[in-house]
């Protein structure tokens, strides 16, 4: 009966585990899982016992909007794949980095410390594409080509679009409308982006040196951004080159730890085109969540010609 007891314990354990969505999850346990997901898609034996699966989560949310949505997909202006079609659900970008890594070599030279697979998965551990090497390249998709709905639908559905956002002062990021001393991510989506939006911006037009910025942000008007995240969990391991690391060791706040979380926000402009940028991105930022520090932020300037005069 004590092993009976035992069994559905456990059971229930697992169950209970499959029906949480991985962004319910503590990072530690959602890195875990898709770990294990990824050794069992790829097969452990081939990439290698002492890989690492560095993981990034984000989502389509670029494709809610049209001028952006087109930049982005000039070939696809009528229809998206279902499979890449902005949702509720998140996306995880995994790069596997392994020990035992030969890029295309035929000989008995020794093997580097390479990237020998990555990965694009959904929520629901499907993945949608993944790219692995070992002798050759082979590329995976888990998604149907020929399952499409219409970006009309999408365009009008949108649960939020292009908006002018506050600009809130240091003393204002420290108070109760910016849930100072919580952590950001513990946050829901919609708070998430509003905080991360106006440290952002707080940083741009307050914290910059002179030449930082070719315009004002004050001046800017609606922009539109997305977010992602991430852990610091490459500090774990001083064999993974820099290349592969999302930060170099002088940006990383001191005090750090692999577990901590950081925040990616990617701020979108429509006057892009106009103010001759190479893209719609006007400015990314990179934020630590713990203490909210902009780890590092650029604004992308103009190519063909500088601009600063109010837009």
């Amino acid at each position: 009966m004590k092993h009976l007891f035992i069994l559905l314990f456990l059971c229930q354990g697992i169950l209970a585990q499959a029906q949480t969505r991985l962004s319910k999850m503590p990072w530690h346990e959602r890195d875990s899982v898709i770990t294990a997901r990824m050794r069992d898609y790829f097969h452990n034996n081939n990439i290698g016992k002492e890989a690492v699966a560095l993981i990034y989560q984000n989502d389509f949310d670029e494709s809610y909007v049209e001028w952006l949505y087109n930049f982005l997909h000039p070939k696809e202006k009528d229809s998206i794949e279902r499979a890449f079609a902005p949702s509720d659900r998140y996306i995880y970008h995994i790069d596997i980095i392994g020990k035992e890594y030969y890029p295309f070599d035929f000989d008995n030279t020794e093997p580097e410390i390479g990237r020998p697979a990555t990965a694009m998965m959904e929520e629901n551990f499907n993945v949608l594409l993944s790219e692995y090497t070992y002798d050759v390249t082979v590329y995976g998709n888990g998604f149907d080509m020929k399952d499409k709905i219409p970006t009309s639908e999408i365009f009008r559905n949108a649960p939020r679009r292009p908006k002018k956002y506050d600009i809130p002062t240091d003393g204002q990021l420290r108070g109760k409308k910016y849930a100072y001393g919580k952590s950001v991510a513990s946050l829901k989506k919609a708070e998430r982006i509003r905080i991360l939006t106006g440290i952002a911006l707080n940083h741009l037009v307050y914290h910059t040196k002179k030449g930082e910025c070719w315009t004002d942000m004050r001046d800017v008007g609606e922009i539109y951004p997305t977010i992602g995240e991430s852990t610091f969990k490459f500090l774990k391991y001083d064999w993974i080159p820099e290349k592969y690391r999302a930060f170099k060791k002088d940006e990383i706040p001191e005090g750090t730890l692999p577990e901590d979380i950081y925040h990616c926000i990617t701020i979108y402009w429509e006057g892009w085109e106009k103010a001759g940028l190479k893209s719609p991105v006007l400015a990314s930022c990179w934020i630590a969540d713990k203490n909210r520090k902009v780890i590092r932020c650029r604004m992308h300037k103009p190519e063909t010609r500088k601009v600063n005069v109010p837009l």
